[in-house]
């Protein structure tokens, strides 16, 4: 299956989540292997976003 996605901007990381983006870059387009910003939850509830590949996996 080829399916691709355009990953968030910076900004609405900070403006619509209300978190920093993750310091490295990203693509515009991202396709399988390619690293993209997700936002998750810690275990205290604070919001937080790391890149992850495109399966949406936590490359750290």
């Amino acid at each position: 299956m080829c399916t691709n996605y355009a990953p968030i901007y910076r900004q609405v990381l900070r403006d619509i989540f209300g978190v920093e983006p993750p310091a490295a870059e990203w693509k515009a387009e991202t396709w399988q292997d390619y690293a993209a910003p997700i936002v998750r939850v810690d275990p205290n509830g604070r919001r937080n976003s790391i890149l992850g590949t495109f399966g949406l996996t936590p490359i750290n």
